[in-house]
């Protein structure tokens, strides 16, 4: 059910970068977006191969590691959900502290805890918000956050705040669907990453959602 939750959010980029290609005047843009869409696929074939290692293994969700260029990373990360925020008049902002670091984590994991974090600043956010992406390194740990300047979250949702099926009390601001398993998938991500999840929040001022990561393999399964 959380692959498919997560499937289902690729798809939606998938078909809005689709229904851009034919209405862009730009050829270069409309190779842009055309490999955006072949990388979509890639990320959607990713995850039902590891969903199948799962399966497989029984051992819950495997972290399979890799380097990569974090600046690089971060921008592909935010350029997925540029057609979804375009759609509500919303800014996409990224903020780096160490813009040419080396990071080794596993970009299909940490790709999807961004992917729900910035598509549920997007759904809960009002129209002409702005949401920022921000890195930096501290120590051994990477912490990504994810700001945004929306409705923010009552005192009563904490509790329940990362458990499956809770959609709590703020309702999304375009009537997007919200199933309540976004946030879930994400604390089960992080934890595989044997990272931590964080929230700052308060109504009416925004949300900020913070993920620490180790950056030290060595308690990673390969």
């Amino acid at each position: 059910g959380k692959v498919a939750h997560d499937l289902l959010g690729i798809v939606t980029i998938v078909r809005g970068y689709a229904e851009l290609v034919p209405m862009e005047p730009s050829k270069k843009l409309r190779e842009e977006h055309c490999r955006r869409i072949l990388s979509a696929c890639g990320r959607m074939a990713e995850m039902v191969n590891a969903a199948l290692a799962v399966s497989r293994e029984e051992s819950g969700l495997l972290v399979l590691k890799k380097r990569v260029n974090l600046a690089e990373f971060l921008e592909d990360c935010l350029a997925a959900q540029t057609v979804k925020a375009k759609n509500k008049s919303m800014v996409l902002n990224l903020e780096l502290g160490a813009e040419s670091a080396t990071v080794t984590i596993d970009p299909g994991c940490v790709q999807r805890i961004l992917s729900n974090l910035i598509e549920n600043a997007i759904k809960f956010s009002l129209p002409t918000s702005t949401i920022k992406l921000s890195a930096r390194l501290i120590a051994d740990s990477l912490e990504i956050e994810v700001e945004d300047d929306g409705q923010g979250i009552p005192a009563a949702d904490f509790a329940t705040l990362f458990d499956e099926f809770q959609t709590g009390t703020t309702r999304p601001t375009g009537g997007e669907p919200s199933t309540g398993l976004g946030l879930s998938i994400v604390k089960d991500l992080v934890q595989a990453h044997h990272g931590v999840i964080a929230v700052r929040s308060e109504v009416g001022r925004g949300s900020t959602f913070s993920v620490r990561l180790p950056l030290d393999d060595s308690n990673i399964r390969p």
